[in-house]
């Protein structure tokens, strides 16, 4: 059917596609690894020139982890102390206010036994009147 040199033709028309799409698909594999690449080495970029520029403005490049440890014992220190200053006052306060009730308590069980004590003392006399006048 086909000559000889239509094969031939028809051979390298399909090596040289089939060629091509090898290129093709290897480009596009290298494509995405440079893209990859690119971006990794944006972020790494970006670091450093964040870094460089720390650098030259004079301020140290430290972790941000042990300041933000310092400032949340700072803020638990401070809380503490402002906690024992509001409940100091209120503790003294609770502390009147039961001494001011212990000592009206005790007014008034001294006058009820003082009163109790002059009852039994009038009512003494009385039934000892009465067992002496039984007796008389």
């Amino acid at each position: 059917m086909f000559t000889r040199r239509q094969d031939r033709t028809a051979e390298w028309w399909n090596s040289l596609s089939d060629a091509l799409s090898d290129a093709r698909d290897s480009a596009a594999d290298r494509a995405h690894d440079v893209g990859g690449k690119f971006d990794d080495a944006t972020s790494e970029a970006q670091r450093r020139a964040v870094r460089a520029w720390a650098a030259l403005s004079g301020k140290p490049v430290r972790p941000a982890w042990p300041v933000i440890a310092a400032a949340v014992g700072a803020g638990v220190a401070l809380g503490w102390l402002g906690a024992q200053a509001y409940r100091r006052p209120q503790i003294r306060r609770a502390l009147a206010s039961a001494e001011e009730t212990a000592q009206e308590r005790m007014q008034d069980f001294t006058m009820a036994a003082g009163e109790r004590a002059r009852q039994l003392k009038a009512s003494s006399n009385n039934l000892l009147d009465k067992a002496h006048g039984r007796m008389s």
